[in-house]
């Protein structure tokens, strides 16, 4: 059977709903997105079929023209929310497709908990790394729900409403004018930050926000930027596990913003546990089979070198080893290598004071990891 069939039924079902909006072509539609909703080949949402660019249409102007307490209407979140399991598709629909308009409209009706909660969950995925060039027109009123459901102190929503605003925020002026008009700022400001006793998510999304509205709430103080580094190892370790590519560039981009603040790359400087932390990353990069989760980490711990953090040098062998193994690797060679060069350089600093021996350990490592690499290419 075509791997295609179910999407293309679909297409041609919805068609028909259009022109006739019967109990029969309902229940086929429904049928349709269940199935699709729950497949194990998400190949099939690959943006770059034809079949695909028709289903993602399709559904958006469906899902344009349903009520919020339409049955349809929870199938196809749910059938989005299984394509974003492919990554190629969460891109797609995230800066192709453009579902957000549709779901802040559900965001204004009298949801009960559970229908917030999905909503949220997927607007969260659809805004992951999204750019605003302007003031869109559904932005002021997606950003007053969000602020008025973090007020609220729902915990479970309140985590997934920082995240959503947080993707909103980040990078994007016009989200953040419209935040400040939306809200007294300091009011706002104090609201989240009593928000840091919940749990390690909700202490992401607050530490991130502080640090996108920092010429807004003005100096952030340094435990805030020392929690964040903590909170950034327990989030690339998660990502990593659950072999989270996209989340992982996401986290490792904004550690990378952080350090372009002056006063924030000074703080960075004083986490203590960065050797500790850096160890256990590198226990996961050795067993890890994954090429994609690797080169972002290896672009994280290449920004570590470059902050020349304390202490670090000492683990700059076991780093070079790790990077070594994946040379040969296409998916990672270069980030490997960028890595591997970048230790070599400040290892090279360092050995004209009184780090020669650590300058002679990182060349053992370079010596026996090129062995290793030849024999493999030959």
């Amino acid at each position: 059977m075509d791997k295609y069939h179910q999407m293309k039924g679909f297409v041609s079902s919805a068609l028909e709903y259009a022109r006739h909006k019967t109990e029969k072509t309902f229940n086929t539609l429904q049928r349709y997105l269940q199935i699709l909703g729950v497949t194990s080949d998400l190949s099939i949402f690959d943006p770059g079929s034809s079949i695909a660019a028709e289903f993602y249409v399709s559904l958006h102007e469906l899902m344009a023209g349903l009520e919020s307490r339409s049955g349809l209407m929870w199938s196809a979140i749910s059938t989005l929310h299984h394509a974003c399991r492919n990554p190629s598709a969460r891109v797609a629909l995230i800066h192709t497709y453009k579902y957000t308009p549709i779901l802040t409209k559900l965001l204004g009706s009298h949801l009960i908990q559970e229908k917030r909660l999905r909503v949220l969950q997927l607007l969260q995925e659809l805004t992951y790394g999204i750019r605003i060039s302007w003031q869109e027109a559904h932005l002021p009123q997606l950003i007053t729900t969000l602020t008025q459901w973090i007020e609220g102190n729902e915990k479970d929503v309140v985590g997934l409403a920082l995240g959503v605003l947080v993707n909103l925020c980040y990078k994007n002026l016009p989200a953040v004018y419209t935040l400040m008009r939306s809200v007294d700022s300091k009011q706002f400001l104090r609201t989240i930050l009593k928000l840091q006793g919940d749990n390690i998510n909700t202490r992401v999304q607050v530490c991130k926000l502080l640090i996108i509205l920092e010429h807004i709430s003005g100096e952030i103080p340094d435990s805030e930027i020392l929690n964040f580094v903590n909170m950034t190892y327990s989030t690339l370790g998660n990502a990593f596990k659950s072999i989270d590519v996209y989340h992982l560039k996401h986290v490792v981009d904004f550690f990378l913003d952080v350090q372009t603040n002056i006063h924030s790359r000074s703080v960075l400087l004083k986490y203590e546990k960065y050797v500790g932390d850096t160890s256990r990353l590198l226990e996961l990069v050795n067993s890890s089979s994954e090429p994609e989760c690797v080169s972002v980490l290896f672009e994280f711990l290449e920004s570590l070198v470059m902050l020349q953090v304390p202490g670090l040098s000492s683990i700059y062998p076991d780093i070079v080893k790790e990077a070594m193994n994946w040379i040969p690797t296409n998916m990672a060679c270069t980030k490997s290598l960028q890595l591997i060069c970048t230790v070599a350089m400040e290892t090279r600093k360092q050995a004209c004071g009184s780090q020669e021996a650590l300058w002679l350990r990182v060349l053992e490592q370079l010596d026996h990891g090129l062995s290793v690499s030849c024999r493999i290419l030959e």
